[in-house]
């Protein structure tokens, strides 16, 4: 029986490498991002998912790409709805019917009060959260779906990319 093809996007950000390294465990997986991967695209231009989903016919979809900068989300809105939304709305259109679609949310998507939080009460308080819910409503259109919502905190494994927790580190030193 052959290996489900995995696709990982945002393979050269945080929880990329991560993903990729578990998802080993469960199929053939595959990464892409902008740059620093073999597999490239922009995945708020349209002939780009067309072209990475053709290209390796995913049995399941791991979306971790996002603009995660919540400053520059609210300076660039536009640049935040394009990363964290439009991406869903291509792959939620294009997917084979057999694929699994699963998005890496954010509990920014609620609202700035003490949790737990229940499903219906999502009301962000800013941009990147108002774009992550926008990129979940479109993978829930697609049936085949299912939207984690999480923080993620822990240290980089992509050169050149420093996450909080490295940014403490190196600073206590």
């Amino acid at each position: 029986m052959n290996q489900p093809r995995i696709l990982v996007t945002g393979a050269t950000g945080l929880l990329g490498p991560y993903l990729i390294d578990a998802a080993t465990n469960f199929g053939d997986p595959v990464g892409t991002a902008r740059r620093g991967t073999t597999l490239t695209g922009d995945l708020s231009v349209s002939a780009d998912v067309s072209r990475i989903v053709q290209q390796v016919r995913p049995d399941v979809v791991i979306h971790a790409a996002a603009l995660t900068d919540v400053d520059r989300c609210e300076s660039c809105p536009d640049e935040a709805h394009a990363a964290n939304a439009m991406p869903l709305e291509h792959l939620a259109g294009m997917l084979p019917g057999h694929a699994h679609l699963i998005l890496i949310s954010t509990d920014q998507v609620y609202p700035d009060v003490t949790g737990p939080h229940v499903e219906g009460s999502e009301s962000p308080v800013n941009e990147y959260g108002r774009s992550k819910l926008s990129g979940e409503n479109a993978a829930l259109r697609y049936p085949r779906s299912l939207v984690l919502r999480t923080s993620f905190f822990g240290a980089s494994r992509t050169k050149g990319r420093q996450s909080l927790s490295d940014f403490f580190v190196d600073r206590f030193r």
